[in-house]
């Protein structure tokens, strides 16, 4: 079988970049004004996001160190009956295949903003870049916070068709690594980022048939990441599943709540070497 990771990325971007121009071609004759604004939200979503994250992550740090003989009381039992099946995996390869799909959305990403970029809409391009800011730190926050409070140990480390002396030395790579097993990041930031590329075409191109098409490849993307984190040993299916979830909320919320209405009391607007914010009373 032919090994995922040793598939070029440059054959994704071909595929994304033609992909793209042809979505933009299709549609290239609608008129459709720009659906968001900035809201006074902004402000303090993506510090809230960092804060958490930081907060999160100094949590993880400051985790005891597991030890040999914590390794050797794991047993699968322990484990509820939901999860227990993820407790038989430890793959290496899916570990790196999660890398890949979730890279490969990350990268995908981009093509949101090319339009803005293309046509010079630099106001249009600070309100995209503010949303996907704020949306990856609420996500990554809640998954650092998540971590850090749960101190979940991943299922490799109850994988018992593995030595003790394999299973702890696989953990002593990274201590607090061992412990982040809830909830799964790499599934919060590929539904992060899956959601927020669709959620963000079908409002600018809300007629546009290309929709079911965004939706459907990106959300196949996201899936696999999470299959991948579960197949590797690294995340239980609760796990997978409440990443899903999170990162979902986050890419779908934060541009519906910047979606523009008739009454909005606080805008943001970029012109070269200034920067305006007003506020409506």
């Amino acid at each position: 079988m032919r090994d995922f990771r040793k598939i070029s990325y440059s054959k994704y971007l071909v595929f994304l970049s033609i992909l793209f121009f042809t979505v933009s071609g299709s549609i290239q004759a609608q008129e459709n004004s720009f659906p968001y604004e900035l809201r006074a939200t902004d402000f303090y979503l993506t510090p809230l996001g960092i804060a958490a994250d930081y907060f999160g992550e100094s949590l993880i740090d400051n985790q005891k160190a597991i030890t040999i003989g914590d390794i050797n009381n794991l047993h699968h039992n322990d484990v509820n009956w939901f999860d227990r099946s993820a407790t038989y995996n430890w793959s290496p390869k899916w570990d790196g295949r999660s890398d890949d799909f979730r890279n490969i959305l990350t990268v995908s990403t981009a093509f949101v903003f090319l339009p803005q970029v293309l046509d010079q809409e630099w106001q249009n391009l600070l309100k995209m870049s503010v949303m996907y800011v704020e949306a990856y730190y609420v996500a990554k926050g809640l998954t650092s916070l998540a971590k850090g409070l749960s101190g979940r140990k991943r299922p490799y480390a109850y994988n018992e068709s593995m030595s003790v002396e394999e299973r702890y030395a696989i953990a002593s790579e990274t201590w607090g690594d061992l412990k982040g097993s809830f909830f799964s990041g790499h599934a919060c930031e590929a539904f992060t980022e899956a959601v927020f590329i669709s959620k963000v075409f079908s409002d600018y191109y809300p007629e546009a048939y290309w929709t079911k098409l965004i939706w459907g490849s990106s959300l196949i993307l996201a899936s696999l990441t999470g299959y991948a984190r579960y197949e590797s040993g690294e995340h239980y299916l609760s796990d997978v599943i409440v990443g899903a979830i999170v990162g979902s909320a986050a890419g779908y919320l934060i541009p519906e709540m910047h979606k523009r209405n008739d009454c909005d009391k606080f805008r943001i607007s970029i012109i070269p070497y200034s920067l305006t914010i007003n506020m409506y009373f």
